[in-house]
């Protein structure tokens, strides 16, 4: 038996104007990409900035700071600040139509100069990483003052953040103007240095030199991969918050902990997130209470706190120590750890490069 086939007409005419539509040199690209991967690198998918907290969210040590307090130069998370006297605070001062809601506003006393940093972290000590010589990279962000005048960006290594030593530059840096007027500001840059061995970070700079009641505001930073400037990449703030306690959280209220002796409690706090190394701790005050969960409150003064051998990256265990009142801690008694307005002591746990 015969079988038949059909099969249904092809227009060679159609299809001959369908290979002639544009796609244009974006278009053209994306098809010639032989991987997903390259494709994702052409359309900038998947995490760009390099930067946390450009957008200035995240405060955890205070919105209003300053200048030298908060501990090694830290004002809103993962900025490391240096300069004259003044504050460097949180503002609401942003450029519109952009996404943002806060800005860092710093006032010098007086004026004086204005360095800002951010390290970012190198995945070994003396390594380059993603800054390895002959990379380019694009470093963007918007500023404004109440008066026009200039910044400078540089990029270094260094062993650590604001106070480090042993710089190493990455790159020749650029000076550029502001105005009174928010302004987006791009500088691509190709490294040409490579960390020394007690390198733990590559550190884009902001530097201004600021006159007496002259005001600052930067947002929006961002540092990416190749020479294009992409939009700013807008995080979740739960995300970017997690990203921020890598380096530096605080220790809330609620916490139980177990007296060692009459004058001393201590405690174990699971970190939200692991962070980069084992933290050091501090108080904010040397004033701090803890609740008898039998009978009363107890006051401390003179307060000081101390890490424990069994601290590491994922749980602090620290102790407590100072004067307390109206009654001392009772040995192997819990306490639980509540500041309040009078005794507003909290504990800061810090691992920034």
């Amino acid at each position: 038996m015969a079988v038949k086939f059909t099969k249904p007409e092809i227009n060679v005419r159609e299809k001959l104007s369908e290979l002639d539509k544009p796609s244009g040199i974006a278009g053209e690209a994306m098809l010639r990409a032989e991987t997903p991967q390259e494709q994702f690198n052409l359309i900038g998918a998947g995490r760009r900035n390099l930067i946390i907290n450009g957008d200035m969210r995240v405060w955890q040590r205070g919105t209003s700071i300053a200048e030298g307090s908060a501990g090694n130069g830290f004002s809103a998370d993962r900025w490391a600040k240096n300069g004259s006297t003044g504050v460097v605070s949180r503002s609401t001062d942003v450029p519109s139509g952009n996404g943002f809601s806060y800005s860092m506003k710093q006032a010098p006393s007086g004026g004086g100069n204005f360095i800002l940093l951010q390290p970012v972290e190198l995945p070994a000590t003396g390594s380059a990483g993603l800054f390895e010589v002959g990379t380019t990279f694009t470093f963007s962000f918007w500023v404004k003052g109440n008066a026009s005048d200039s910044i400078t960006l540089s990029y270094d290594f260094r062993d650590v953040g604001i106070s480090g030593t042993n710089y190493v530059p990455a790159t020749t840096g650029t000076t550029v103007n502001y105005t009174s007027s928010w302004t987006r500001v791009v500088h691509t840059f190709t490294i040409t240095g490579t960390p020394a061995g007690t390198n733990k970070s590559f550190n884009p700079i902001l530097y201004a030199s600021t006159t007496s009641g002259e005001e600052l505001y930067i947002t929006g930073i961002q540092l990416e991969l190749g020479k294009v400037a992409t939009p700013f990449e807008h995080r979740s703030y739960g995300e970017e918050l997690a990203l921020c306690q890598r380096y530096f959280t605080v220790m809330p209220n609620g916490i139980f902990g177990i007296a060692n002796n009459t004058t001393s409690v201590t405690y174990s706090y699971h970190l939200p997130t692991q962070m980069r190394a084992t933290p050091s701790v501090s108080l904010t005050s040397t004033n701090q209470r803890q609740g008898d969960t039998v009978a009363e409150g107890i006051f401390l003064t003179s307060a000081t706190v101390s890490s424990n051998q069994y601290s590491n990256s994922t749980v602090a265990v620290f102790a407590i120590s100072g004067t307390p009142t109206p009654a001392n801690f009772t040995a192997y008694r819990m306490y639980l750890y509540e500041s309040v307005a009078s005794h507003p002591a909290q504990v800061h746990l810090s691992a920034e490069l």
